[in-house]
């Protein structure tokens, strides 16, 4: 039942952070800004029909601030075949800067139906896998977005569409052309993406000899890069065959270079049943000699490497998140390195922390506990800014999230950029009303409720004998020895079969709590009224009634080893989903969320710029 009252309005609660250690400063103070409206909508007429608007933020940064921020929706036509698709901005200020450089937004996109196929449209860009960077290095990110059936398009704040790359021809009936995976790094103030593209056969539809022969000598997987200078597909030269997978890609960046200096590729090949290593310059060049993996890789799961800048090491996790692998390209034995996480599953991947301590663990978040895991397979336990190692085989926590209280969800946990490994956490708490205790309840119903009605409640629900004893209805395993001894009075019960009395009296309790609960809650219904023949002492009953009531809330933390760096309260909303945006630098950090706000009649979901300095 809905035992609330929307608090209509978004108040700012500030809890003032635990003091940091050293020379770090707490992020005491933050600032709200609503960016704009942008309320879920889902609206299906059958297969025919269909539009949707999910509130998911898409952020543009200048550095640390926001240039603009965007939403994605699309709208299907199953009978002409068609998919619109649009990305829009929300960001008022962004609208107006837009229009004065004249750059296109909304960005609208048209897809289209494959015949013989099925009878959807397919998109015509890949949402999932768009990205944002600072391609060019001026400070401002650049929108990336890839193409269903093979192609990339770029897009500069103030020159509008800066590059479109549509990848060779494939035959569309037969063969899909999509993104697998996706990398991004930075190296001397500039970042870039990497997209894996895979053409393979896709769908029930026998491919013709001739087109099967023009395609033979093509890769079914590519790499394609996306820097300032434009995209391209970097052709991968040495391997023992034409490649039909690949597992995955890592970044190297070597300690003291500004660039992107090697990319380190597993694949597999045609006619192969290994997986290979190996590496490659940017123009594609074999670097070395080609390796197979020595150790078992799914064939059915690829690698997600992380990028570790300043670094000659590679650390990746398997896509199921149930086994990480670790690679030293240039050492000549044990270079490949694959640990199984421990049973039970639940892992998600969170980063690469440590990174400055000579030994840097991959981070993981499983339920409330975050596990830190070395090349060496072992747990690590952080302690203030240091790290100890527990026993081999045991999944000791790195940190521990305990949530503000049981009505709390911990909806949010991100490893933010900088070299404190400090965590991001956002709770999430509903609005309601605290749940009565048996002694509350009485106690109030005594106060507030008819007093006839409480009598026949609690008559109905007392613990007696008549209310007790059923022979009919006590469980074999509550009998015992005792089944065949006569029962005549409650303490007879209570004696004899223990148990089913304090089931059975704990029922009645139940019943008389859920009782007096509903009629005391009653008036905090949809359209409910305190009626003067059913409640008494009225004034002090509403007092009552407001002091259970609790709003909905939205608690940030950020956690680092010398301490809580922030600690604020948004009370009157709630965080939509669980997806949001986030930029740091130094001692700012800036959320772009997506967070529901009561009004009168409705929930309004809107964009909202969280400033934490």
């Amino acid at each position: 039942m809905a035992y609330r009252k929307w608090i209509i309005g978004l108040t700012l609660l500030l809890s003032a952070a635990a003091p940091a250690e050293k020379a770090s400063k707490p992020m005491s103070t933050i600032k709200v800004e609503r960016l704009g409206s942008v309320s879920p909508f889902e609206k299906k007429d059958g297969w025919r029909k269909a539009e949707e608007i999910e509130p998911t933020p898409i952020v543009l940064w200048r550095g640390v601030d926001v240039a603009a921020a965007f939403y994605y929706q699309w709208e299907s036509d199953g009978v002409r075949g068609k998919l619109q698709q649009k990305i829009a901005s929300v960001d008022t200020r962004a609208k107006t800067w837009l229009k004065s450089v004249g750059t296109d937004f909304p960005l609208k996109f048209s897809g289209h139906a494959i015949a013989d196929r099925d009878e959807s449209a397919l998109p015509a860009f890949d949402v999932e896998h768009l990205q944002v960077a600072d391609l060019d290095g001026d400070g401002t990110d650049e929108l990336i977005l890839p193409r269903y059936q093979g192609g990339v398009d770029v897009y500069h704040m103030s020159k509008g569409k800066i590059f479109s790359w549509k990848s060779p021809t494939w035959e569309e009936k037969y063969y899909s052309n999509r993104v697998t995976a996706v990398q991004k790094a930075k190296a001397g103030g500039r970042e870039s993406v990497y997209f894996t593209f895979s053409a393979k056969h896709d769908g029930d539809l026998k491919i013709p000899p001739e087109v099967e022969k023009a395609h033979a000598s093509h890769p079914l997987e590519s790499i394609v890069e996306v820097t300032g200078a434009g995209v391209r597909v970097i052709p991968l030269q040495g391997l023992p065959g034409v490649v039909t997978q690949i597992v995955g890609v890592g970044l190297l960046n070597r300690p003291g270079s500004n660039q992107i200096d090697e990319l380190a590729v597993c694949a597999r090949v045609e006619g192969k049943s290994e997986t290979f290593f190996s590496r490659h310059s940017l123009a594609g060049a074999l670097i070395g000699k080609v390796r197979e993996i020595y150790a078992e890789v799914a064939s059915y799961q690829r690698i997600d490497f992380s990028f570790l800048p300043q670094s000659n090491e590679l650390f990746g996790v398997e896509e199921s998140s149930e086994c990480v692998v670790f690679v030293w390209p240039e050492k000549p034995v044990n270079w490949f390195k694959l640990v199984k996480l421990s049973p039970g599953g639940g892992f998600r991947f969170l980063g690469v922390v440590e990174r400055k301590s000579g030994n840097p663990k991959i981070l993981f978040r499983r339920g409330h506990d975050l596990i830190a895991i070395d090349p060496d397979g072992r747990c690590h336990r952080r302690e203030g800014e240091r790290s100890v190692p527990g026993k081999e085989g045991e999944t000791v926590p790195w940190m521990v999230l305990t949530p503000t209280s049981e009505l709390h969800s911990v909806d949010q946990v991100v490893l933010l950029e900088g070299d404190d490994d400090a965590v991001l956490v956002i709770e999430n708490r509903d609005h309601g009303v605290r749940k009565l205790s048996l002694a509350e309840a009485r106690e109030a119903a005594h106060k507030y409720l008819d007093p006839n009605y409480v009598e026949r409640v609690e008559r109905q629900f007392a613990v007696t004998f008549e209310h007790v004893y059923d022979e009919r209805r006590i469980p074999d395993n509550f009998l015992g020895p005792n089944a065949a001894t006569p029962l005549r009075t409650l303490e007879d019960i209570k004696r004899l079969l223990p148990d089913y009395y304090a089931h059975s009296s704990a029922s009645l309790q139940e019943g008389l709590q859920g009782d007096l609960t509903v009629e005391l809650m009653e008036p905090l219904d949809p359209g409910g009224a305190i009626a003067e023949t059913k409640y008494r002492n009225i004034p002090e009953y509403k007092a009552w009634l407001a002091s259970l009531q609790y709003d909905s809330s939205v608690r940030i933390r950020v956690f680092a080893g010398r301490g809580t760096l922030a600690d604020h309260t948004l009370a009157g909303t709630q965080l939509y989903a669980t997806t949001i945006q986030v930029k740091r630098a130094g001692d700012r950090l800036n959320i772009v969320a997506p967070l529901n706000r009561p009004e009168p009649t409705v929930v309004v979901t809107g964009f909202f710029l969280l400033s934490l300095s």
